[in-house]
């Protein structure tokens, strides 16, 4: 247990974060146009079964560019780079969202620019703040992706998510490779726990950032449609990432998180909707 909670706990702030993220996001949408940039879809264009392709494309198209970098690329400096992009973006959000509770956005925007850049040095430097890292960098890019698109377009495209999941890990067996560089290089795509057992050694868990966001973006995507629904999702994956980081710690192969994870939404979902607390 002293493995399994820490990552839970991460799990639950990760998307406690993304949805305060989200509700400064919307409060901000009229008057602060960089906010408006930030959505992935403009406001009015409709929602299409190509766009879902266009993004699951760019999913492949990078996962196909760091196995490409793992297996030819022997130097360290652009895992470097690309992990500095990775954190100081996506935080910058977060900061920029808790700096609004106090500054006018202008001042918001340029807090969150230098503590997004200060964390990811913060986490070049020290190893301990790659956890922290990992969370915000979820919680900001489910946001996003929440606030940008419609709960049924994202179900849709986690079910996608959650098919390719299942056949990366499993079939082609190519998210294994990359997880397991990731763990090597202990960069911030995952969230970690270990626990060092006498006459065993250390055990570690990891949770990739992909999983950790998906939640988010529906929570978020519902949260001003039907909370309700946030809230059952919100126990739903939990739930769900409870059981599958016991799986874990009783077995030591690796486990495709997403689509137990997606289940865990649609059956918290249905759960919600049968009792009538969720309408669609």
């Amino acid at each position: 247990m002293r493995i399994l909670l820490p990552l839970l706990i991460f799990f639950v702030v990760a998307q406690l974060l993304g949805i305060f993220t989200a509700s400064i996001i919307y409060a901000d949408y009229e008057d602060n146009p960089y906010v408006q940039g930030l959505y992935l879809k403009p406001e009015g264009e409709s929602e299409s079964f190509f766009t879902i392709i266009f993004l699951f494309a760019i999913i492949l198209l990078s996962t196909a560019f760091l196995l490409f970098l793992i297996k030819y690329y022997k130097g360290n400096f652009l895992f470097l780079i690309l992990e500095f992009f990775m954190i100081s973006v996506p935080s910058s959000i977060i900061f920029y969202s808790f700096s609004r509770i106090i500054f006018p956005y202008l001042e918001s925007i340029l807090i969150g620019i230098l503590l997004g850049c200060i964390l990811a040095i913060l986490k070049h430097k020290y190893s301990f703040f790659k956890n922290p890292s990992a969370i915000l960098a979820s919680a900001a890019v489910g946001a996003i992706f929440g606030i940008s698109f419609s709960p049924f377009f994202i179900i849709i495209f986690l079910i996608i998510l959650a098919i390719y999941d299942y056949i990366a890990v499993f079939k082609t067996k190519h998210m294994v490779s990359l997880a397991g560089e990731i763990m090597k290089r202990d960069m911030a795509l995952t969230i970690s726990s270990k626990v060092t057992i006498p006459k065993i050694g250390e055990k570690r868990i990891d949770l990739g950032t992909g999983d950790i966001l998906a939640p988010i973006m529906l929570e978020v995507s519902f949260l001003s449609i039907n909370p309700t629904a946030s809230i059952f999702i919100f126990f739903g994956s939990t739930i769900s990432v409870f059981l599958i980081f016991y799986l874990l710690r009783k077995s030591k192969m690796i486990i495709p998180a997403l689509p137990p994870i997606v289940a865990g939404i649609l059956l918290s979902l249905f759960i919600g909707y049968i009792t009538g607390f969720i309408y669609f």
